[in-house]
């Protein structure tokens, strides 16, 4: 196989590698329903003229919670990775993605909420702008940052259960790891008890 060949095929693997993860992250149950709870809260200002006009400063709002999560999340990865330790990171290391595939979901969560965070700044500033502009512009200016932020809001529960279930097995592979380390200790010994017991000065 040629350089060019080898290259083409890297790429094709890469690229059926990235149509996979899109595809299962599009199916997923926190995007289907952040989806579906955004464009249903985007309706309320439609059919709502009071909801309407304070809907500007509800944006900004939504803005600075979408990045309080992105910190929170960042925070989450940060005391994730310091909680692991060596026994652990071998395990990890042993698996597909390895200790980078366990940060893909905080990663993911953190530029939903980045993106839901600049988004509702940008639709929030404006609104003012946005008053003789038609019914569905008014609807999208509102149900693109709502559905962002509800993803962002659910990828966030998910990732707090990922961070539980990564204590716990960090927690278990310790222990795992010192009954190993004691159960060698113990044949060393058995070893040398023979050569000891049959040594005489």
């Amino acid at each position: 196989m040629t350089e060019g060949q080898a290259t083409r095929s890297t790429r094709r693997r890469e690229a059926v590698s990235f149509w996979k993860h899109a595809r299962a992250l599009l199916w997923s149950w926190d995007f289907i329903v952040g989806l579906i709870a955004g464009a249903a809260l985007g309706f309320l200002p439609v059919v709502s003229p009071k909801i309407a006009a304070s809907l500007g400063g509800s944006l900004l709002a939504v803005s600075g919670v979408a990045a309080a999560i992105a910190a929170l999340v960042l925070t989450a990865m940060t005391v994730l990775l310091s909680v692991y330790n060596d026994a652990y990171k071998e395990l990890l290391a042993r698996v597909p993605g390895g200790i980078a595939g366990t940060l893909e979901p905080y990663r993911i969560v953190v530029v939903v909420a980045s993106l839901a965070s600049l988004v509702a700044l940008a639709s929030g500033l404006a609104q003012p702008a946005m008053a003789g502009l038609p019914r569905w512009a008014l609807w999208a200016s509102a149900a693109l940052p709502l559905f962002l932020l509800c993803w962002a809001i659910l990828g966030c529960i998910q990732t707090v259960n990922q961070l539980v279930r990564h204590v716990t097995r960090n927690e278990d592979a310790l222990i795992y790891a010192r009954r190993k380390e004691r159960a060698e200790q113990r044949i060393r010994v058995q070893e040398t008890q023979p050569e000891d017991q049959g040594f005489t000065p």
